[in-house]
């Protein structure tokens, strides 16, 4: 081999280690911020309609201690090895949720109270009934992680439920799948709005079902 070529393998290896570094360091310590992006929710309010807001993290990974509450995806360094992805606020995930559907639906014109996480629906709803709220809206998280590499996919299992005052179920829907929701990006920030995007689509869904929105009217 002569010298020339030697040079560039040399190089070449080092090109490539210090890519891997990179990346492992811009994978490492993510933090991502959820906020109520502006996608709407299919729905108004037709009065001045009170409703409680909670959420119930169910991860399987979260509640057997594997995963703490505030765990929302993996972010993949050079050699695909996973980092742990945060909550920027690092609260528990279903806190962030609770107060986005919230502020969701403030701007749909509801009034909201609660607007924050439970461990168990009989939880909510005794919650639900000090509020004096005529609705309740629950989201139970069974599924909630970015898995970010050369792209970003989504893994999600939301359940919705529409409660009266007295606690009785008057409507429920399902968003559940695994799907890629963009291409991933060196930089924190742009990844974290692309879940948080996917996050409030995600809740549109839910609201965009006959029986929630007869619920809620």
């Amino acid at each position: 081999m002569n010298m020339i070529s030697l040079i560039s393998k040399r190089f070449f290896h080092l090109t490539l280690l210090s890519v891997i570094l990179l990346t492992g360091g811009c994978a490492a310590g993510n933090k991502y911020n959820y906020v109520a992006e502006d996608v709407g929710l299919p729905i108004k309010a037709s009065s001045n309609t009170l409703v409680g807001v909670g959420a119930q993290d169910s991860r399987p990974y979260v509640l057997n201690g594997d995963k703490p509450a505030k765990f929302v995806g993996l972010q993949r360094g050079g050699f695909g090895n996973p980092f742990d992805v945060t909550t920027g606020s690092q609260r528990g995930f279903t806190d962030d949720l609770a107060g986005i559907v919230g502020k969701m639906l403030q701007k749909s014109d509801f009034s909201t109270a609660l607007n924050t996480s439970f461990s168990s629906s009989d939880e909510f709803l005794a919650a639900l009934k000090a509020s004096g709220a005529s609705r309740g809206v629950y989201i139970d998280v069974r599924e909630w992680k970015t898995d970010i590499y050369a792209k970003i996919t989504l893994h999600y299992d939301l359940e919705l439920s529409v409660y009266d005052r007295n606690g009785e179920v008057l409507a429920q829907s399902l968003q559940q799948g695994k799907e890629p929701i963009g291409g991933a990006s060196m930089s924190q920030s742009a990844n974290a709005r692309s879940a948080s995007l996917a996050l409030a689509t995600k809740i549109s869904y839910l609201f965009n079902d006959a029986n929630v929105k007869a619920a809620l009217q």
